[in-house]
């Protein structure tokens, strides 16, 4: 099915997608629907998520390098007086963002029938060169078909994948990247209440902010409008249950 969300839509419909693929509820990852393309905006935030990519994984493995503590445990920190046992949490975010970055290059090549390049390492440079050959051939990245099967090392199993499971796979990586490094909002979610609008349960509100906002049609709602609508909400629900 092709993902879509309402602001590259006509005012025909739209996909309420309330429950992402990752357990966000994310509705931002769209597809124009003639060609399952990303958005114009879509586009701009993976374009976004590939320049910073090797930058948040060099700040996440800056404090991984590994030392010998006292009882030959491995440590991390480089800090004599007081290692740190090696955060095996920020270590497997590295592997990931470095195998599906890689992997993803890999497709592109194939596909865009590029030179091969032998297997580099693991490092902020290598995850580089993968996020700025997608960033040059990111239609061809998009095109991956649906049917395409690859091998899902967070989970040691064989996935189906898409241009779009792609771009969505990259996306929630940075995501999880910024989270690490404290770069991120909390963001709370209101999984009860309906969208005025739309009718999608997708209103999400940023800490420190008073508005909340459908993350499925951008529908805003500032505090009056917020109580104005959970009063609605409420003389609703009890009017139905006459």
């Amino acid at each position: 099915m092709t993902r879509t969300c309402a602001e590259h839509l006509p005012v025909t419909g739209y996909c309420q997608r309330t429950v992402g693929r990752w357990g966000d509820g994310c509705n931002r990852y769209c597809a124009e629907p003639s060609g399952g393309i990303l958005g114009p905006k879509c586009e701009a935030e993976l374009r976004t998520a590939l320049a910073e990519l090797p930058a948040l994984w060099q700040q996440i493995g800056a404090d991984l390098t590994p030392t010998v503590g006292a009882r030959g445990a491995n440590v991390s920190g480089g800090g004599k007086s007081s290692p740190l046992p090696i955060d095996l949490a920020a270590q497997s975010l590295l592997d990931s963002i470095s195998w599906w970055t890689r992997l993803f290059e890999e497709e592109v090549r194939t596909r865009a029938h590029l030179v091969e390049v032998m297997t580099r390492p693991r490092t902020a440079r290598a995850v580089l060169a993968s996020c700025t050959l997608i960033g040059q051939h990111l239609s061809v990245l998009l095109a991956i078909p649906p049917d395409t099967t690859v091998y899902d090392a967070d989970r040691d199993i064989w996935v189906d994948t898409s241009g779009l499971d792609a771009a969505e796979r990259l996306l929630h990586l940075h995501a999880r990247a910024q989270a690490r490094l404290g770069q991120t909002t909390a963001k709370h979610r209101h999984p009860d209440v309906p969208c005025m609008d739309c009718g999608a349960y997708a209103i999400t509100r940023l800490d420190g902010r008073d508005k909340r906002q459908c993350e499925a049609c951008g529908r805003e709602y500032d505090p009056d409008g917020w109580d104005a609508h959970l009063a609605w909400l409420e003389r609703f629900v009890k009017a139905g249950a006459r």
